[in-house]
């Protein structure tokens, strides 16, 4: 991948959670699907003690851009399928 390029990647139920889910958010044989973006590539930094502040910031991007992705995949699921949270 290169950087800003999008991938969508399926993993089905069989290498994800499987019959047995993540209730509530994941139904036993669901299929998972992720949009992922790759924002930067980083060189190793030697770090010699247990100390991954350098990563901290970049991680909570990330999380907070993957929780826009999940909630816009989400969105377009509801209105495909025709169903809102508000039932």
């Amino acid at each position: 991948m290169c950087v800003g390029e999008v991938r969508k990647l399926v993993l089905p139920s069989e290498i994800a959670y499987g019959d047995a889910g993540a209730l509530p958010d994941i139904l036993p044989g669901a299929t998972l699907v992720f949009e992922v973006e790759l924002m930067d590539i980083l060189s190793p930094t030697v770090n010699n003690d247990d100390d991954d502040d350098y990563y901290d910031e970049s991680n909570e991007e990330m999380l907070r851009h993957q929780k826009e992705i999940m909630e816009r995949h989400r969105e377009e699921e509801q209105h495909h399928s025709g169903k809102s949270d508000d039932l």
